[in-house]
């Protein structure tokens, strides 16, 4: 009676939980899943290297609006210069001379001879030293020059000893001319912007000295 006890309640376990038994050894078996191996772990991710330190810092270039890409006016303003130099002027000395001659020859078919004194005109040159001051006016619509006097020709022209400059070329390094002293004699005059030299060359001698620029409407110094 025990015994089928035991049966009857093993016959409604298996009833109520449906279990299927299946042989090991059967064609119907069903296979364990593998074990999933774990992932390994990612490495991490490497921070990015540093930015490499400036050696030399970048000069700044400045803008192509404030590079100055235009020259000066030469020419456009009025410049008045005074120079201090000196020089040596070409003089020529007329002096008369005394002669004594003698003659021959032929005079109405007569051989004549003789002898007498006479007189004759000489001319010589030599320099004379000298020193002064040239001022100049240009730019002004009126270029001009005070010309050192010991260089000036008996005859010549000018007004109250300035005389004009014609022929003047400019440029931002250097100042040529020409002085009409009269109508055969046009020393030419160079002036050295960057230096403030100047030099003036003719029949009448030779000029050097140096240049300041001043303003027209300067006070007196005393």
């Amino acid at each position: 009676m025990v015994f089928g006890f035991a049966l009857a309640a093993l016959a409604a376990a298996t009833s109520a939980h449906d279990v299927k038994w299946v042989p090991l050894s059967s064609a119907n078996e069903v296979p364990a899943k593998p074990a999933v191996a774990p992932a390994p772990p990612q490495p991490a991710a490497a921070a990015p290297p540093p930015a490499p330190l400036a050696t030399e810092q970048a000069v700044p270039q400045p803008a192509a609006s404030a590079i100055q890409t235009s020259t000066p006016d030469i020419g456009q303003r009025p410049l008045n210069l005074t120079c201090l130099g000196a020089g040596a002027a070409v003089k020529s000395s007329v002096g008369t001379v005394n002669t004594f001659s003698s003659f021959s020859g032929l005079a109405g078919g007569r051989i004549v001879s003789g002898s007498g004194f006479g007189s004759g005109t000489i001319v010589t040159q030599h320099d004379r030293n000298f020193s002064d001051q040239v001022d100049i006016r240009l730019f002004a619509g009126d270029d001009r020059i005070r010309f050192p006097r010991t260089m000036l020709p008996l005859l010549h022209g000018g007004n109250d000893g300035w005389f004009r400059l014609v022929k003047v070329i400019a440029d931002a390094r250097a100042i040529h001319g020409e002085v009409v002293v009269n109508f055969m004699n046009h020393p030419k005059v160079y002036i050295d912007r960057v230096t403030g030299t100047i030099s003036i060359s003719g029949h009448g001698g030779d000029y050097a000295g140096q240049c300041e620029a001043v303003q027209a409407d300067a006070p007196a110094k005393f």
